[in-house]
């Protein structure tokens, strides 16, 4: 209890305490050009730090007065374990040019020597902008300088990464709004000037404090960063994080939205009082059902009331039936609209085109070469191979199932290259089926290509590239076509471009395709015309006569009876319509 209060004092005592005066002499922004490696290998061995990959970073700075530095801000990026050395350097009295006389110390001279350096570890870390890391170090030892003069026109500070991990590497970030005059030492390649300046903020004491105060609504909401006492000018970021099961809305002063924006960004000329706003949020999560069947969007974390709509796709040969959760219909739109109120998990159900043919080869012959024969729903599918071919094998047989691939597959019977050939017993207007490549942690993939024939006259082709490249990745190919077509080849095309470990074979699964409609031939008396005389003859076929219908089936526009419509349906088509 004794400690409890005793930090409870400090607290308050830490709040209450005069601010005390200071002076910005450096106020360099993170920019959004290059990040410049700054770091030395801490070699573990006797030699000391000798690696090629070593960098050092010098920014430059002007004193118009004497000053005491207590306090520094940089930003950067990458690994930096073992802290920070930071150095302050004169410039070099030899040259009219603007390098540091670091130059010479870290090009073998270390007679010469900064006029202060050191390591720390104490400084404080936040969240800067473009994926920065924001650091703040108030220093132990304040750095006395002297204002530059003829004899030391500038100042150079060095910001370096310590890392006992050989070459990796801490980035100092781009700066704006100061000096350009940046330097840099490369072990091994020399030095050089840069063109643009380092992310860098530099305090003194001396000037005006600004206090700026931020709290969290409610206070168990969320959190925030960026608080704290600034020197009048300074730019100040304000990070607010939300907690789980919370958004962010506003920030607040005075009860007025001051921004929108977690990050909120201003320059300290007054004490402020800020206040990060959240509200419940909830998650909303969407899926497909079958998964191949369709695809779905909208999902995400949206604050309380928000309005959500999310948006079911169907692939090729499936039709949406409807939005269900916990099995029980919720919609029957493709696009549901519906305010964030509770966590949700929707599931778009789709459900076959009613011409659509699935073949999943699960029902096909395990451990057989092709060509076999497949029927389902009356479309027999006759799949065959060139080269070394395809067999049916498990979809794990590599001790793995490929994204989306399940049950049975084909699978390549060799490494060598083949074909896959599938010729159906009735025309087709729609063609997919997955696709697996052989590749190894690709960061791209092979490009597949699938065409389609009619009665061995070309018709239509396409290709397809997973679109997650990785190991053994999938795809769907389509092939789609106002022409019908009554065979595909699919066919490895091109190899990933990128990829080193790669083979020119696949998997495939999960062949969906939908038949072509029926023709129709409005001719029905048969005399080689289309006219009047035809919807004669059918009106006369739906009165019991047939005597001048030729056609094996009355019911000419396919409801499943023979009556008015039919006729209807012919006379349409005598006068040019499509057939129903």
């Amino acid at each position: 209890m004794i400690k409890f209060l005793r930090r409870m004092v400090a607290a308050v005592l830490a709040v209450c305490a005069p601010a005390v005066a200071q002076t910005i002499l450096v106020n360099q922004q993170p920019g959004t050009l290059t990040a410049r490696a700054s770091q030395l290998w801490q070699d573990p061995g006797p030699n000391g730090n000798d690696l090629d990959g070593d960098s050092v970073c010098f920014e430059d700075f002007v004193l118009s007065a004497p000053a005491t530095i207590d306090h520094m801000e940089w930003w950067g990026a990458g690994a930096s374990e073992l802290g920070f050395r930071i150095e302050f350097w004169r410039q070099d009295p030899g040259t009219i040019a603007y390098q540091p006389y670091g130059v010479f110390y870290y090009g073998g001279n270390h007679n010469i020597q900064p006029e202060a350096r050191f390591d720390t570890t104490a400084y404080t870390t936040s969240p800067g902008p473009n994926g920065t890391t924001h650091f703040s170090l108030d220093l132990a030892a304040p750095v006395s300088l002297a204002a530059n003069d003829a004899a030391n026109p500038r100042w150079f500070v060095c910001v370096i990464g310590l890392t006992h991990q050989a070459y990796a590497t801490w980035n100092w970030w781009h700066g704006t709004g100061g000096s350009n005059r940046t330097y840099q030492f490369v072990r091994g390649l020399g030095f050089r000037s840069l063109p643009e300046g380092r992310a860098l903020l530099l305090r003194a004491a001396g000037g005006t404090s600004v206090t700026i105060a931020a709290s969290v609504n409610p206070p168990s909401a969320g959190t925030i960063s960026g608080a704290g006492a600034y020197p009048a000018g300074a730019l100040v970021m304000l990070q607010a994080n939300e907690n789980n099961g919370w958004g962010f809305i506003n920030w607040t002063e005075n009860g007025t939205q001051v921004s929108g924006n977690r990050q909120y960004s201003f320059t300290a000329t007054v004490d402020r009082a800020l206040v990060a706003n959240f509200v419940p949020a909830y998650t909303i999560t969407t899926a497909s059902l079958p998964t191949f069947a369709g695809t779905t969007t909208g999902g995400g974390v949206f604050n309380s009331g928000t309005s959500v709509t999310i948006d079911a796709t169907p692939a090729a040969g499936y039709v949406f039936s409807e939005w269900r959760e916990f099995g029980i219909p919720v919609s029957f739109s493709q696009s549901y609209t519906f305010p964030a109120n509770a966590n949700h998990n929707f599931t778009a159900v789709f459900d076959p085109d009613p011409n659509t043919v699935a073949f999943d080869f699960d029902n096909a012959p395990l451990y057989t070469s092709l060509p076999i024969d497949l029927t389902v729903g009356g479309l027999t599918a006759h799949l065959s191979a060139t080269g070394s071919g395809f067999s049916i094998q498990r979809a794990n047989t590599m001790g793995f199932t490929p994204a989306g691939f399940g049950g049975n597959c084909i699978y390549p019977n060799s490494v060598f290259a083949a074909d896959l050939h599938v010729s159906f017993s009735q025309p087709l207007s729609n063609f997919s089926i997955m696709f697996s490549p052989q590749e190894l942690g690709c960061d791209s993939s092979a490009t597949m290509r699938a065409t389609g024939f009619m009665g061995g006259a070309f018709v239509a082709t396409n290709t397809a590239v997973a679109p997650v490249p990785g190991t053994w990745p999938t795809g769907t190919l389509t092939l789609s076509s106002a022409a019908p077509f009554d065979s595909v080849v699919v066919h490895y095309e091109a190899r990933p471009p990128t990829c080193q470990d790669w083979g020119p074979i696949f998997l495939a699964d999960n062949m969906i395709v939908t038949m072509a409609p029926p023709s129709c031939d409005p001719d029905v008396n048969c005399d080689g015309a289309v006219n009047g005389f035809d919807v004669e003859a059918m009106e006369q076929a739906v009165n019991g006569d047939v005597s001048n219908f030729c056609q094996a089936d009355g019911d000419f526009n396919k409801d499943g009876a023979l009556n008015g419509f039919d006729v209807e349906a012919v006379e349409q088509a005598v006068n040019g319509a499509p057939c129903p």
